[in-house]
């Protein structure tokens, strides 16, 4: 992951039971996010910050619509 913790380590060295935040470097367009699940983790939630693409928002609409049945 290129992205960095809020206090600056790699994402790696972030503590077990922290709050993990990876930054993105500079404001862009992104189509992806990972997030790997371990078995002996606790994964309460997973929060992304930033706005839909005009493109993002569209696709986003027709797959909960296709989806609605």
């Amino acid at each position: 992951m290129a992205g960095r913790t809020s206090n600056g380590g790699s994402p790696r060295a972030a503590a077990d039971g922290a709050r993990h935040r990876f930054l993105v470097p500079e404001p862009r367009e992104l189509s992806v996010v990972r997030l790997d699940i371990y078995p002996d983790g606790g994964m309460a939630r997973l929060r992304l910050w930033g706005a839909l693409t005009e493109r993002g928002r569209a696709d986003f609409e027709r797959r909960f619509t296709d989806s609605a049945g």
